[in-house]
């Protein structure tokens, strides 16, 4: 998601965030799981329900993957619908910047490297919840990938090659 969209605002608007424009409902309804997050999140820490916990920041992260899908920035750009463009680019950003912040307490390596290839400092994690703090006209870093996808044929065949080695001791 991280490098997905870094590489879309290298490529359509030379690797500064453009400011948002007028939303439609799927820019709001990405906007609503993005504020929902902290709050579900706290709860579950607060009941010690670290799974459900994870899984309210996994929730904002697949959001945010559909969001790519349902919005089509590639489709966008090639249409020069300029101005939506730079709308979704922006949300994304900022949905970023709130994920960035959530994985502080989780993956404090991770949301350091997603801090700097979103070319922010760290974000209080209270501002996780709050929309469009994410600064427009900013730089981004490109990275490599943070999760990359797994090849499951190869990742199968060094799981059975290991699981045969612990067997052979």
């Amino acid at each position: 998601l991280l490098s997905r969209t870094t590489a879309m605002v290298e490529k359509y608007h030379d690797g500064l965030v453009p400011q948002a424009g007028p939303e439609e409902e799927v820019d709001k309804d990405l906007k609503a799981v993005q504020k929902k997050t902290l709050p579900d999140l706290e709860q579950y820490m607060q009941d010690f329900d670290f799974q459900h916990g994870l899984e309210s920041i996994w929730t904002l992260i697949r959001r945010s993957n559909k969001y790519i899908d349902e919005t089509a920035p590639w489709a966008l750009a090639k249409e020069e619908k300029t101005e939506r463009l730079g709308t979704v680019l922006y949300r994304l950003m900022d949905a970023l910047r709130s994920i960035a912040t959530l994985l502080i307490p989780f993956m404090p390596e991770t949301s350091e490297e997603m801090f700097r290839q979103l070319g922010i400092e760290k974000m209080a994690f209270e501002s996780a919840s709050e929309i469009d703090r994410y600064p427009a006209g900013n730089k981004v870093n490109r990275g490599d990938a943070l999760f990359p996808r797994l090849e499951v044929e190869k990742e199968l065949a060094r799981f059975h090659e290991a699981n045969n080695r612990l067997i052979a001791e």
